[in-house]
């Protein structure tokens, strides 16, 4: 019987230990971009993820491409980047937007909860 009740106070430590975990370990917001140039009308956009999305729009003919899309990196976040919103290039060829939030791109919000789920999931499939 000691056995037994080792075995169950064991597994509420560990239960307890989980909830603990899950209650304590925040999400953390990115965007996720589109990534290509010229696709949106072709559904040929890739995604990328990062701290903001890049649109240029390019006012040239001799461009191959129209309008390009992207990611701006995670490593940018130590700089000081650009306001939101959208401006004509420095050369004067193209329109540059710069969105943080839900402007031409999707939220995508990564949780840590599905991963602390499974894991909880784990530890009662093994007791």
């Amino acid at each position: 019987a000691k056995r037994g009740d080792d075995h169950s106070m064991l597994r509420e430590l560990l239960c307890e230990g989980v909830i603990v975990l899950i209650l304590n370990i925040p999400g953390f917001d990115c965007l996720s971009c589109f990534d290509g140039a010229d696709c949106i009308a072709m559904a040929s956009c890739g995604e990328c993820n990062g701290v903001a999305c890049i649109r240029f729009r390019s006012f040239s003919t001799e461009h191959n491409h129209e309008i390009a899309l992207t990611c701006l990196p995670y490593a940018t976040r130590s700089f000081q980047l650009e306001p939101a919103g959208c401006h004509i290039s420095a050369t004067g060829d193209g329109e540059v937007c710069i969105c943080y939030d839900k402007d031409y791109c999707n939220r995508g919000v990564y949780h840590f909860m599905h991963i602390s789920c499974v894991f909880l999931f784990l530890i009662f499939a093994v007791f």
